[in-house]
């Protein structure tokens, strides 16, 4: 879901802990950026849509 905290791109998580990811625009990768004890819920920018993740793909970063 859409972030409530502006620092934040979008959360995902369930009822008691989610991640917040960030995006690094000059790299375009997306980041862990956090991890906050509190529902998707109160996490979640009000309004926005929640979107089910059916699919993770994780490539590692190099270091050039």
């Amino acid at each position: 879901m859409e972030s409530g905290n502006s620092r934040i791109l979008f959360y995902a998580g369930n009822t008691v802990w989610c991640i917040g990811i960030g995006h690094d625009l000059e790299r375009d990768y997306y980041y862990p950026q956090s991890l906050v004890r509190k529902s998707y819920e109160k996490a979640m920018k009000p309004g926005s849509a929640i979107h089910v993740i059916g699919h993770i793909e994780y490539q590692p970063t190099t270091n050039n």
